[in-house]
């Protein structure tokens, strides 16, 4: 029997997601594994075959079911997660990244709640979910400025919204950030390494600007993704006492040291909804300096704690980073109110708590297997997924997977 609380079942939990490097899944392992300690049944289910978090979820005794997109059409790997789900028996199913996992929803019997999520206040994620408004019954977003626009919109009139903000494990003990004036200051940049959202593309502009000013850095860039060689061929430094280091993919249990290890968080993104990354940067009392978005960052970020910049001044980045430079007791002061303020209310405690109350539920739902599976909502050519194209589709696929295995 699902654990209670007080008189009402709370439920089992089945998250929907893409597992890639990033805060969303960040998001999910810090929420799943503290379900988990609760001792609430909670799976994960992905229809990609990427997981570089995977020893953190089995760590947490989180279950995951993953299926290979270079193997598997599209609807087979549909119909297997369906019938994963179901054999996990559900109250509520949360489809947390995109139409991929807003498909599952579609499937969904009466009586389980359906939940969608929004990560990032972007027009491509608000175009995503609206076609599968008249499916979800919860729409949760990770930003107080995603919910209110999620609400403006008519498709979403009437419907349950609730602002679930991130929350991140907190370091077992604070520690009092020191910032000598004889250190380099030691910047970070943890993520996806992208052009679009996260705009990596800006950085060589930003270094520019930092070697010009003949301070003392490190700059340290840890992610993975398509940049990655351009950012190598662009980043580089003459002078001994400034420095590029690329770390790659950094294992998840391996973050807290790495931010330990350096004191100015930077994101220039042009869209976010409440990064995980910023927050776990913030617990362990590094400085941000981030992009001033209208989402959660400005619900995490005030001037007692952090330097936001207009994403349109590039130069604003490096000018951050070089009043950090000259103002080292301001710094502990602004590292310290971090810490503080994280613990205070962005702690995977907190968080929890709210996605409890939102999803709690005393029904049990009737699941059943077998499912006919459509063309998705939005394909652009939905005879493609006819059934009787499928026995070709999955002999191309075969094909073509083989010959890119050698």
């Amino acid at each position: 029997m699902p654990p209670a609380l007080g008189s009402q079942t709370i439920g089992r939990f089945a998250f929907i997601s893409g597992l890639g490097f990033g805060g969303a899944t960040t998001l999910l392992c810090n929420l799943t594994a503290e379900l988990s300690r609760r001792q609430i049944p909670v799976m994960v289910a992905s229809l990609e075959r990427e997981n570089p978090f995977a020893t953190h979820f089995e760590a947490h005794g989180v279950p995951t079911s993953l299926q290979d997109q270079r193997t598997k059409i599209f609807e087979d790997r549909l119909a297997i997660t369906l019938d994963t789900v179901a054999a996990f028996h559900p109250s509520a199913v949360i489809a947390c990244l995109g139409e991929t996992s807003y498909e599952v929803l579609r499937y969904v019997p009466p009586g389980a709640k359906r939940v969608a999520m929004v990560q990032a206040d972007h027009a491509i994620f608000y175009d995503a979910i609206i076609p599968y408004a008249g499916l979800i019954d919860v729409a949760i977003g990770v930003s107080e400025r995603i919910c209110h626009t999620l609400a403006a919109l008519p498709e979403f009139a009437g419907k349950s919204i609730h602002c679930l903000t991130s929350g991140v494990a907190l370091p077992e003990q604070i520690v009092t950030r020191e910032f000598p004036p004889e250190q380099p200051l030691r910047i970070l940049y943890l993520g996806r390494l992208e052009q679009g959202q996260k705009r990596v593309h800006l950085f060589p502009h930003i270094l520019n600007r930092l070697i010009q000013s003949e301070i003392p850095f490190i700059w340290t860039i840890a992610g993975e993704g398509k940049e990655l060689g351009m950012l190598q061929r662009e980043m580089k430094t003459s002078r001994a006492d400034q420095q590029i280091r690329f770390a790659g993919h950094v294992n998840y249990q391996d973050v807290p040291a790495l931010m330990v290890e350096h004191d100015v968080f930077l994101l220039a993104s042009d869209a976010e909804g409440l990064p995980m990354s910023l927050m776990e940067a913030m617990s362990h009392g590094m400085i941000p300096v981030v992009s001033d978005l209208p989402s959660g960052i400005r619900q995490a970020i005030e001037p007692r704690n952090g330097i936001m910049v207009p994403p349109e001044n590039v130069a604003g980045y490096a000018d951050a980073i070089l009043w950090l430079h000259g103002n080292r007791d301001e710094m502990r002061k602004m590292a310290t109110y971090s810490q503080e303020k994280i613990r205070r209310e962005f702690s995977v405690i907190a968080m929890t708590d709210k996605w409890v109350s939102v999803l709690t539920s005393s029904t049990q739902p009737q699941w059943s297997q077998g499912w006919l599976i459509r063309a998705p909502l939005r394909a652009a050519h939905p005879l493609y997924f006819t059934p009787a194209l499928r026995p070709l589709r999955r002999i191309v696929l075969r094909w073509t997977s083989r010959w890119g295995a050698q």
